[in-house]
């Protein structure tokens, strides 16, 4: 089964010239992007956790207002006013869900739960980190897990945020957090392993 991000794949994330800049993200842009990845990150214990603050809000990053930008509303603000009102629909709701579920303030993982959906919601709802997370860092996301059944991708993918975030999770915490966090995986998957090891392991090549 393909890798999807978001709800569907990512699919015509084409450039905006209009808000890219040729020098990269900014600093401001990328933690953001990264805050996001490390809690997610943090929350993930099996292989079908969210990958993307898309999956953990139960978005779409290839429908509207995402996808096609502001250029399909008469006017910015209606695009921004679409934007907020999507992501704090799911945002609200799976918050509220939490506070019914545990009104006395939640062990740890719904104290993470919470925070992993929190940074997702902060990040898709400024301008900034989020072209840069749809014009750059999902696309980037995509060709490294592409192929790779779904319940295999976490590997690939805490490779990727360690690559991508290394810099800005030594400033704020979360490198030392991640450091003993693992996530658990699925028996089909060659997860860390050349096919030959995964095979010797099985008493199958020696």
């Amino acid at each position: 089964m393909a890798v999807v991000l978001g709800i569907a794949i990512v699919r015509c994330l084409a450039r905006d010239p209009d808000t890219n800049s040729p020098d990269g993200p900014s600093p401001e842009d990328l933690e953001a992007v990264c805050d996001a990845h490390g809690h997610l990150q943090l929350l993930a214990s099996c292989p079908g956790d969210p990958i993307t603050a898309f999956e953990i809000l139960m978005l779409d990053p290839s429908a509207r207002p995402f996808f096609p930008r502001k250029a399909s509303l008469p006017r910015p603000e209606m695009w921004h006013d679409e934007i907020y009102d999507t992501v704090m629909a799911p945002y609200t709701a799976m918050a509220e869900a939490m506070e019914r579920h545990d009104g006395r303030g939640g062990d740890a993982h719904n104290k993470q739960y919470m925070i992993a959906l929190t940074r997702s919601a902060d990040l898709l709802l400024k301008d900034g980190p989020r072209r840069y997370y749809l014009d750059t860092v999902l696309p980037m996301l995509e060709r490294a897990i592409q192929g790779q059944p779904r319940q295999c991708v976490w590997p690939s993918v805490s490779e990727f945020n360690h690559n991508l975030c290394a810099g800005s999770w030594s400033g704020t915490g979360v490198a030392d957090l991640l450091r003993d966090h693992h996530i658990s995986h699925d028996h089909r998957c060659v997860d860390g392993f050349g096919i030959l090891d995964w095979l010797e392991r099985l008493g199958l090549w020696s």
